[in-house]
């Protein structure tokens, strides 16, 4: 690729004719999708019979994991101009602000296995002959097209729409069929590593699912008139492969002393300020099971606030989803602030106790739990009040770090795809920047 002067930063060697700007209208046609009575809707049916709603798009694809509705056989023989096509682009004209991407108005899905039949809300553009799907499709995919949809989207954060008459108003580049056919296989091949990688992602995402409940589908059953530990499904020896011992039922009132943290205010916190700190909100968005870097600082006085020595288990005592209000963090760092609308659990002096064991069992076994026990309207809350008398089982203090270091393997790998899946994200919108006057 070379670099010109008004032509795109990075260019196929063999290509010179200059770019010409276009408005999308000028060079797409376009099928709104139609609506069909929920009185028809299936639960199930074939690939083709599927009906493809707004809420069935993820940011960049047809989602294949929710709950998919179908349409009768012979509703859709009768509706064949409303089945996709492979090379179709999918454009949303409803949605959320264009900056949530997952469910922002105007954006743009590629087809390449096309199945299923639009719903509403959704329109089709396909391109004339002199133009190739994919490569206009890619430029639907810049902030520059990003920007025009939030200058043209109508309406609040919870509904945005646009009308089809000012998103073809968007001016989009035009060249050669042949250097446009290039750039859309080499594109497609940058799509390829990312799906793999994607896919990669949601595998190790399922293995650790299922890995976590056959870890934790322990319980007590009652065997002649007494009870009988059963031991989970998966299960590991000790290092001269001996059994492990039995574990035992333990109430959070006996394990942990509750309290919470201290107030720091939003304009207290920043990553350029000296002492470590976790606020409640970062719980929800920047931190999983376990905590091992803290994002964040505070400029506040030592004596202002709470600090942790290293096993903690912090819960947000407030959320507006009760489901948020169970997922538990261990906090494994010492002298790290922790803020206000935060429980903190800390082990009494004489359990042997892995933070990072209990912080898995309590995501996988007890956050639906902990959310039944949330009270509040459109605030949820959970106190440590509520917390004291659930209960867990405690394997031996090797068990527990035998599953710890198990499990954090698959985090390492998982963190390990996920850095590599946004990085190649990455490189494609940086190519995009390029590639496209």
């Amino acid at each position: 690729m070379t670099e010109q002067m008004n032509m795109p930063k990075l260019r196929f060697d063999e290509f010179e004719t200059r770019w010409n700007p276009v408005k999308l209208g000028d060079i797409t046609s376009y099928l709104k999708g139609f609506a069909f009575k929920s009185n028809d809707y299936l639960d199930s049916g074939g690939l083709d019979s599927r009906l493809i709603r707004v809420s069935d798009l993820s940011s960049d694809s047809v989602k294949v994991d929710n709950k998919k509705v179908f349409l009768p056989t012979e509703l859709v023989d009768r509706s064949i101009r409303y089945k996709l096509k492979n090379g179709d682009v999918l454009i949303t004209t409803v949605g959320s602000k264009p900056e949530l991407r997952e469910s922002a108005v105007g954006r743009a899905i590629y087809i390449n296995e096309a199945h299923g039949v639009l719903n509403q809300n959704l329109l089709i553009m396909r391109p004339n002959n002199e133009n190739t799907s994919k490569f206009i499709f890619s430029q639907l995919n810049t902030p520059r097209y990003i920007d025009h949809v939030t200058n043209i989207q109508r309406g609040n954060a919870n509904q945005s729409n646009i009308t089809v008459a000012d998103l073809f108003e968007y001016r989009v580049s035009t060249t050669t069929l042949p250097e446009q056919q290039k750039i859309a296989s080499f594109l497609s091949k940058v799509d390829e590593k990312i799906a793999l990688l994607s896919e990669k992602e949601d595998k190790l995402t399922e293995y650790k699912r299922g890995v976590m409940q056959q870890l934790f589908n322990s319980k007590w059953q009652e065997q002649d008139g007494q009870l009988t530990f059963m031991p989970p499904t998966l299960r590991f020896k000790a290092g001269d492969g001996s059994e492990f011992p039995d574990w035992e039922e333990r109430e959070f009132d006996d394990i942990f002393n509750f309290s919470t943290g201290k107030n720091i205010k939003q304009n207290e916190a920043s990553p350029e300020f000296d002492t470590p700190c976790v606020r409640y909100g970062e719980l929800y968005h920047m931190y999983g099971e376990v905590i091992t870097t803290v994002v964040n600082s505070t400029n506040l006085e030592h004596s202002e606030l709470t600090f942790s020595n290293g096993n903690e288990i912090l819960l947000p005592s407030a959320g507006e989803d009760p489901l948020d209000i169970g997922s538990a963090s261990a906090l494994t760092l010492s002298d790290v602030a922790i803020g206000r609308t935060i429980n903190v659990l800390r082990p009494k002096g004489s359990i042997d106790y892995c933070p990072v064991y209990v912080s898995f069992y309590i995501n996988e076994k007890l956050r639906k739990k902990i959310s039944t026990l949330a009270r509040g309207a459109s605030i949820s809350n959970v106190y440590n009040s509520d917390l004291r008398g659930l209960s867990l089982p405690l394997p031996s203090i090797k068990e527990q770090y035998v599953i710890k270091s198990f499990l954090l393997k698959i985090e390492d790998k998982l963190k390990l795809t996920n850095s590599e899946l946004e990085k190649a994200k990455e490189w494609k919108r940086g190519l995009l920047q390029q590639m496209f006057v």
